[in-house]
């Protein structure tokens, strides 16, 4: 009897000590298709007015469509493309180069597109007025955003076995990427050291090739790479945050090249895989998943990111197919264009004029920060109340902006460049920036230079979560070559966030400078690592 007695109060003591684990076995997620199923019909409740944007836009139409839930004779299907041909004539007027590219710079706003009327059986030929294949002749505009846009490219023109005039691009976009991997195995937009989401992008883009015994012993380096850098928890990371979206990366690599990741045993920690990672990040209150997993608050790209990782999956559980592959959707008859011209005079958002007010959250669209400030207060202004709560504390920090190390690499930008570097290579000056508690490096340098008249454009970029400057001072990234940009520091120290997830502090110095070797030419070698 007091055997079994004590049995029990071990049993109970046991049962009190591991309440993570009881808990974890109570709240195991359930089946992997039942989660996806569930998410995508919330993800169709919450975005039935989907706009041509990167989350919450695009990436959800095309998830909901290669899901069957919206196919093109569903009326917000109607809508999403009537608006996305606008976007898209507005979005490629704007560019110097009119080819149908909706940027200059950014291949991948085509690629998304494109991947998006593909899952619709839509022909990205003709969308308006513009081809929005066109631009993919030039290999030089599909790399100027590095190795993650040379492997959306190869995803966009295999969604719909696209033909190019010039039948070298895939070549040439293999060949990229399969000779610019890192010594460790992967890739990365940043740094010499690899990241897991661009390394499992890569993959990606290159899983259609991995017949060629060069293509398949850079996919085995890749995926030994991926496993080295799965954590102790079995999940991963991207700049030190383990999160949702790297493991749903993870799961579309695997899938890609015919791997399953919920049995692959070089893909486990501790019993956990990337689909478990995915799993436990879904929260069933809201239908949806969170972006870290001690979050409860739903976001918008985990979500999607999930739910079309899961989607491929369940592809190659049933043998469907890999989910970028859209050759299966019945192509779409051709029906009377909204826009039956591209506009001479580009209709734009104001955020994307330099005369106008900025707007106050990043979108995917770049930004331009106007060099021009208001003078005049409106006359119907009226005084407010004196607050009755404390007013937050001013703090201070120093600001610099140069591009000094232009000045041993000018003659690699073109006369209207050249003429934009100062003698001294000095943008601002260091001066003292007065900000408030919770501001962060962004938030500092934006208001800086809408005051001093300086240009500034940014980004969202989607993979690191953060706002990414392209241009300061009519300055971009690649005008100083293939390894130039901008790049900043926090007291010395090239922080391992973008400048929107880095808080300041009192007293901060910050330092904006331009760099022409990927920061080995300003002590910034590190950033990203």
């Amino acid at each position: 009897m007091k055997q079994k007695v004590f049995s029990l109060l071990l049993t109970a003591l046991l049962l009190l000590l591991l309440p993570s684990a009881a808990l974890a076995a109570s709240e195991a997620p359930a089946d992997p298709f039942t989660v996806l199923h569930e998410a995508l019909e919330q993800l169709a409740r919450d975005n039935a007015s989907p706009e041509h944007t990167a989350i919450g836009g695009d990436w959800t139409v095309f998830t909901l469509a290669r899901a069957g839930l919206w196919t093109p004779d569903s009326p917000q299907v109607a809508a999403y493309y009537d608006r996305l041909v606008r976007s898209v004539d507005e979005a490629a007027s704007r560019t110097t180069r009119r080819d149908g590219a909706l940027h200059d710079l950014k291949s991948t706003d085509n690629a998304r597109t494109i991947l998006a009327l593909s899952a619709l059986g839509k022909d990205p030929h003709r969308v308006g007025a513009w081809d929005l294949l066109r631009p993919y002749e030039d290999f030089g505009w599909i790399k100027k955003q590095s190795y993650n846009a040379v492997a959306y490219a190869l995803l966009a023109l295999n969604s719909g076995g696209y033909e190019t005039a010039d039948p070298t691009i895939r070549t040439q976009c293999v060949d990229f990427l399969v000779q610019s991997q890192f010594e460790d195995g992967g890739w990365s937009i940043w740094g010499a050291r690899s990241d897991v989401d661009i390394t499992a992008i890569v993959l990606q883009g290159l899983a259609a090739y991995r017949d060629d015994p060069t293509v398949a012993a850079a996919g085995e380096r890749a995926f030994a790479l991926l496993s080295a850098a799965q954590n102790e928890s079995g999940g991963f990371s991207t700049i030190g945050t383990e999160n949702t979206e790297s493991a749903a990366q993870v799961v579309l690599a695997c899938c890609a090249w015919g791997i399953d990741p919920a049995k692959e045993p070089t893909l486990q920690k501790g019993g956990v895989t990337p689909v478990d990672c995915l799993l436990r990040a879904y929260r069933p209150a809201a239908r949806a998943f969170v972006h870290t997993a001690d979050s409860e608050r739903p976001a918008m790209q985990a979500t999607e990111q999930a739910c079309y990782a899961l989607l491929a999956y369940e592809r190659l559980q049933t043998g469907r197919g890999f989910l970028f592959d859209c050759t299966d959707v019945q192509p779409q008859p051709e029906a009377p264009q909204p826009t039956a011209e591209p506009t001479t005079e580009p209709t734009v958002e104001p955020t994307a004029e330099p005369t106008t007010e900025l707007t106050t959250e990043p979108t995917e669209a770049p930004t331009t920060v106007p060099t021009t400030v208001p003078t005049t207060v409106p006359t119907t202004a009226k005084p407010t109340a004196a607050p009755t709560t404390q007013p937050p504390q001013t703090l201070s920090c120093t600001l610099s902006i140069d591009c000094k190390t232009l000045l041993s690499h000018l003659d690699e930008l073109d006369d209207a460049k050249r003429a934009l570097v100062p003698a001294n290579g000095v943008l601002l000056a260091a001066r003292t920036i007065s900000f408030e508690e919770g501001e962060t490096v962004f938030d500092v340098l934006k208001r800086t230079c809408r005051q001093n008249g300086i240009q500034m454009e940014f980004s969202m970029t989607p993979v690191y979560r953060s706002v990414y400057i392209e241009g300061i001072g009519n300055l971009y990234e690649f005008d100083g070559g293939p390894l130039s940009g901008w790049m900043y520091s926090v007291n010395g120290v090239f922080p391992n966030v973008g400048c929107s997830g880095c808080d300041l502090h009192d007293g901060d110095v910050i330092a904006w400078r331009y760099t022409c070797e990927l920061g080995g030419d300003i002590g910034g070698h590190n950033q990203f690592q």
